[in-house]
Formats: C-alpha cells, sequence, structure tokens
C-alpha cells in the first residue's frame, strides 16, 4: 500500500475545499438559472409552520462568500499542514461537497430526489457542526476567528435550522402532513424545540462564536415572522421565539463564562 507524503495530502485537500466551496456556488447559479421544474425546498405556497419567511435566504449570499474566503485561505502557502486546518478541512470540504450536490439535486425534477436533498442537509449540518467545533478549539489568532470560525459558524449556524425545514418539506412533499398522528402545528412546535436544543448545545460546546449564534437567531426569526405576517400560526411563532431566546440566553451564559476566565487568569 502505498502511503502519499502528508505535505502532499495536506495541498490536495486544501485544493480540494477550494474546488469543491466554488462547486457549490456554481451547482446553486445552475439551479436558479438553468433548473425549470426542480425540487427545489426553499419556499412554496404549501410550506410547513418551519420553514422560515422568503427574505431569510439572502443569508446564502454571505454564506457562500465567506465559506470561499475561508477555503481561499486555508489553501495559501504554509497554511494547509496546520492542525486547525487538518483537523476542521476534511469536514469543511464534506460539508460543501454535500451542498453541491443538495443544488443539483433540488435542481432535478421531484418526487424522486425529495429525500435525497434531505440526507445531504442531514450531511451538511453533521460536516459543519464537527469543522466548526474543531475550528473553534484550534483556531490561534485574530485571522483564524474571522477567516475561519466565522465562515463555518455562519454556515451551520443557518443548516442547522435549515435541515430541520428541509426534513418537514420533505415530509410533506411525502403526502406526510402528521407523522406520528401529531397535527401539523405541534409537530413543527416540536421539531422548533429539537432544533433550538440543539442549537444552544452546539453553542455551549463550541464556545459561543456569534456568527452561528446569529445565523440560528436569524433563521428562527424568520419562521416567527412566516408565523405571524405571512401565515398566521402563532403557537409556532412562539415556539421559534422562544428557541431564539434558548439561542441567545446559551450565548451570553457561554460568553459570560469566557470573560470570566479571562479575567482570572490575568495577573494580579
Amino acid at each position: 500500500m502505498v502511503t502519499l507524503p502528508r505535505p502532499f495530502r495536506d495541498r490536495a485537500r486544501a485544493r480540494l475545499t477550494l474546488a469543491l466551496a466554488a462547486a457549490q456556488v456554481g451547482a446553486i447559479v445552475w439551479q436558479a438559472v438553468l433548473s425549470r421544474e426542480g425540487a427545489d425546498l426553499s419556499q412554496r405556497g404549501d410550506d410547513p409552520p418551519v420553514v422560515p419567511a422568503l427574505y431569510t435566504f439572502a443569508i446564502w449570499a454571505p454564506i457562500y462568500a465567506s465559506s470561499f474566503a475561508y477555503a481561499a485561505y486555508q489553501a495559501r502557502t504554509g497554511q494547509a499542514a496546520r492542525p486547525l486546518h487538518r483537523q476542521a478541512g476534511p469536514w469543511a470540504a464534506a460539508a460543501f461537497g454535500a451542498a453541491a450536490l443538495w443544488a443539483v439535486a433540488a435542481g432535478l425534477p421531484a418526487p424522486g430526489v425529495t429525500w435525497g436533498t434531505a440526507g445531504l442537509m442531514f450531511v451538511m449540518c453533521g460536516s459543519l457542526c464537527l469543522a466548526l467545533d474543531r475550528a473553534s478549539a484550534l483556531a490561534g489568532d485574530r485571522a483564524d476567528r474571522l477567516l475561519v470560525v466565522t465562515p463555518l459558524g455562519l454556515y451551520a449556524g443557518y443548516v442547522t435550522l435549515a435541515t430541520v425545514a428541509n426534513a418537514a418539506s420533505s415530509l410533506q412533499a411525502s403526502g406526510v402532513t402528521a407523522p406520528l398522528g401529531i397535527g401539523p402545528t405541534s409537530w413543527a412546535m416540536g421539531m422548533l424545540a429539537v432544533a433550538g436544543g440543539a442549537a444552544s448545545l452546539m453553542v455551549r460546546r463550541t464556545g459561543a462564536p456569534l456568527a452561528y449564534s446569529a445565523a440560528v437567531v436569524w433563521g428562527l426569526t424568520g419562521v416567527v415572522v412566516q408565523n405571524v405576517a405571512v401565515r398566521p400560526n402563532p403557537p409556532v411563532a412562539w415556539a421559534a421565539g422562544l428557541a431564539a431566546l434558548g439561542v441567545l440566553g446559551a450565548t451570553w451564559w457561554g460568553r459570560a463564562g469566557q470573560a470570566a476566565g479571562r479575567a482570572k487568569a490575568r495577573p494580579a
């Protein structure tokens, strides 16, 4: 068995991550411009209550831009061999690849690809959370936090909610409107509670990066708006609002703990 030299593997991983970061943007452009009869689950008239208002999807522009900035940063000379990129890079590459496949699949005729898009979204979410976990633990200076933790946090934060919305849309597209005998409103509230709880745990584990929390709260606020101003459903709006408050509380608690730790570490 031939084992490639570590420097070669590091460069290959860095270049692959950069290529996949570009591919996901190309795939979404293909879906938006060239696809005509796709199974795009972003916004439809019969969306389930957990899908946020249309304006929240504008966050994909900074997500894609910052993920490409991260990919370019980790591909710079001298960066690829760092433990930060060795640990976070493979998971980020997996997420970017899954995102490109998701965009292509969502541009294909439904319903055959409906659950394929949901599965890819779960892969994206898991990979991004793992990448963020590694990055938050290994980031060194301000550049690492700005160009690695922030892009991964922004991406992972919004995808945390998008995974729930995509799964709900896939269920509905498959004709399942009351899973396990639970009505749509109660089911939506339960899914939002799970999303909020998972996001709060992620906030505590990764040291409360503001980009992650901001993206989650942005999405949850969009759910509130959708269920107040677009298709009124007060219980779901309250559930989304409480989930957002939970994430904000976890963020405040985590950052307050960090500040206290730094204060204790200062010499008297």
